[in-house]
């Protein structure tokens, strides 16, 4: 009563531990991004694995923003699977697949973006294989399987946390 309020810029973002587990699962994303830091990626609350062009890092990242440790693998018919997979429990395993019509258009503006259209990258009947040959092995392993055809980030990151029964901390 009769005093002014302080300035005080922090205030409307009080560093609680809700906000430092936020920050901490963000940085796990970005060190494990893309295959990144395999070593420790047992630490992950999930970990997103699927061919080029599905969505992982992004999804990733919201799962980060949520709280949640993420980690992404990419899957490649170059590279196959890491062996690191297999030491993860296929119950923080999720695979996200697409339809390959969706893909070789996503792929196709990333080619084209790049210089490097009219390869196997952007090619429908190679995208077409590949999803084939990726979502046979994520069935094989036990891999719970999403498909993103229509979904955003963050439904996508719904289904995720719903399927694998993960709540943000």
């Amino acid at each position: 009563v009769g005093k002014l309020p302080q300035h005080d810029v922090s205030r409307p973002h009080r560093l609680d531990a809700a906000y430092e587990r936020r920050i901490e699962a963000m940085e796990f994303a970005l060190e494990h991004d893309d295959s990144l830091q395999m070593r420790t990626l047992r630490e992950a609350d999930v970990v997103i694995v699927g061919v080029s062009r599905v969505s992982k890092t992004p999804t990733t990242l919201y799962l980060g923003s949520r709280g949640v440790k993420a980690a992404n693998v990419s899957i490649a018919p170059q590279t196959g699977f890491p062996p690191e997979l297999m030491r993860i429990s296929k119950k923080k395993v999720v695979a996200l697949t697409t339809q390959p019509k969706k893909l070789q258009y996503v792929r196709a503006e990333r080619a084209t973006s790049m210089g490097l259209s009219g390869t196997s990258y952007d090619d429908l009947r190679s995208i077409t294989r590949e999803l084939m040959t990726a979502e046979e092995e994520y069935r094989r392993r036990g891999f719970t399987v999403i498909d993103i055809t229509d979904m955003t980030i963050e439904q996508t990151a719904a289904q995720i946390l719903e399927k694998l029964r993960v709540r943000p901390r």
